[in-house]
Parts: C-alpha cells; structure tokens; sequence
C-alpha cells in the first residue's frame, strides 16, 4: 500500500492539502491515520471534520440549542459538508447542516 502513496508523499505539503479537500470526510480521516507525518498535515481538516460530524449528529437529533451553541462559536460550520446517519439509519453523505436543519423543521 505504501507504493501507492509514493508520488502523493513526494508532493509539496500544500498541494497535499488542496488534494485532501476533495477526499470525502471519512476517507481523510482514515488517510490521516496512515502516518504520524499525515496525521500532522491534515489533523486541522480531521478536527474540521468532527466538528462538522458533531454538528450534523445535534442536527438529526434535534438538539437545537447544541446546534445553536456550536454556530454561535462558528456560523461558518453552516455552509460545510459532512457525513451523518440519522436515528432511523439513513445515511446522508455530503450534507451540510444548513440542509439538514431544513429537513428536520
């Protein structure tokens, strides 16, 4: 496996991250977790991630005043995209908050 990453590694740590943003959630996460040295570059956009993920999980569980708490910190977490499966088991990937606040009023 690790051939396969040989000419990702020899890339400039920023065009790493450029490329990383267009890795779904989970896939990043899991590639951040290959190395300490992935783990270091991309553990700003995994830590993007889980709060996204966390927010999402407030919204499908009509934790509102969770979801207005954390968009106080950070409104810009309303325009971001992410993974979350909803009580009854459906998944929704690539959501982002905003639409699924929609969907649950």
């Amino acid at each position: 496996m690790r051939d396969k990453f040989k000419e990702f590694d020899e890339l400039p740590a920023e065009l790493k991250r450029e490329t990383a943003e267009y890795l779904p959630n989970r896939d990043l996460v899991n590639f951040a977790s290959i190395s300490k040295h992935h783990w270091t570059l991309f553990k700003p956009r995994v830590d993007e991630c889980k709060l996204i993920h966390q927010l999402l999980l407030h919204v499908v569980r009509g934790e509102h005043d969770k979801v207005h708490s954390m968009l106080k910190k950070d409104m810009s977490l309303i325009f971001k995209r992410g993974f979350v499966m909803d009580c009854s088991g459906r998944e929704f990937e690539n959501v982002s908050p905003e639409y699924a606040l929609w969907g649950s009023g």
